[in-house]
């Protein structure tokens, strides 16, 4: 995985080396990164997250509570404490 984190582009063909590097099925992969329902999916998650949650990069998370609606937004690369702690504050 740390190709992924270590590349200084991301280009089609940069994407698919690292698929490669981490060990997945280079033609499964490539498939799927070049289908259109695959790119208007990601497109669709992007603008939700953006209109919905203000998110406009990567990373970016939501805990969100689906029987209450109360949500909060992690911009930014946390450790799992983080994201732990989050939660149980929002089961209080």
């Amino acid at each position: 995985m740390a190709e992924a984190f270590a590349a200084e582009e991301f280009t089609d063909t940069s994407v698919v080396d690292i698929a490669k590097k981490v060990g997945l099925d280079s033609a499964k992969f490539t498939s799927c990164y070049n289908d259109q329902a695959t790119k208007d999916a990601v497109e669709a998650s992007t603008k939700e997250g953006n209109s919905l949650f203000g998110i406009n990069g990567t990373p970016g998370n939501v805990v969100l509570n689906r029987e209450t609606g109360k949500y909060v937004v992690i911009n930014g690369a946390y450790p799992f404490a983080k994201f732990d702690t989050e939660v149980a504050n929002m089961l209080k």
